[in-house]
């Protein structure tokens, strides 16, 4: 845990404490909290977010949990370097949008909720987006697993490996940002 602590006078309490806190994290389980034993701290934009470092042969997998759907977070490396393989697991029952970027570069996911459930990637680098194909270092392919297979998603997730040009020049941390489905 980390915060602050403040002892006050009062009235009719002489004296008080008041703890706030900035940081919590769970005890016994670093896999499971925001600092990860794989070196990664999150910190998450609303409060029911959820994500969890897991490690599995040579892959790291940042698994997110987000009810509202729309959300933001950060992922910082406390380490030297990033993991070799990175893939994000995202439980939601859409991708209308998900964005990871570091520096001024941003490379963006979507899968369409309509149709065939078309999937697409977008590179922003500048000021300035361009689709990308597979001929791309920054293109990486959106998977539906598990659930019921089909938008809106249900008991899966979508899976999507992050590409390694993202972590050229190793950046302390990464942006990531989604929507679910956009909302009037």
């Amino acid at each position: 845990m980390q915060g602050s602590l403040e002892r006050r006078k009062g009235v009719e309490i002489k004296e008080r404490f008041i703890v706030t806190v900035t940081h919590l994290q769970a005890a016994g389980d670093a896999k499971i909290s925001g600092r990860g034993k794989l070196g990664l701290r999150a910190t998450v934009g609303h409060g029911d977010t959820r994500i969890r470092f897991l490690s599995a042969d040579d892959k790291t997998i940042f698994d997110i949990t987000s009810r509202t759907g729309i959300d933001k977070a950060t992922i910082r490396c406390e380490t030297k370097q990033w993991p070799k393989t990175i893939f994000v697991r995202l439980h939601l029952s859409g991708l209308e949008s998900f964005t990871v970027g570091s520096d001024n570069v941003t490379v963006e996911w979507s899968v369409s909720s309509t149709g065939k459930n078309a999937k697409r990637v977008s590179l922003r680098k500048d000021k300035k987006q361009t689709s990308l194909d597979e001929k791309s270092p920054y293109y990486t392919k959106v998977r539906i697993v598990g659930g019921n297979g089909r938008i809106p998603l249900k008991g899966g997730h979508f899976e999507i490996p992050l590409p390694a040009k993202l972590f050229e020049g190793n950046p302390r941390e990464i942006s990531l940002r989604w929507i679910d489905f956009y909302r009037n």
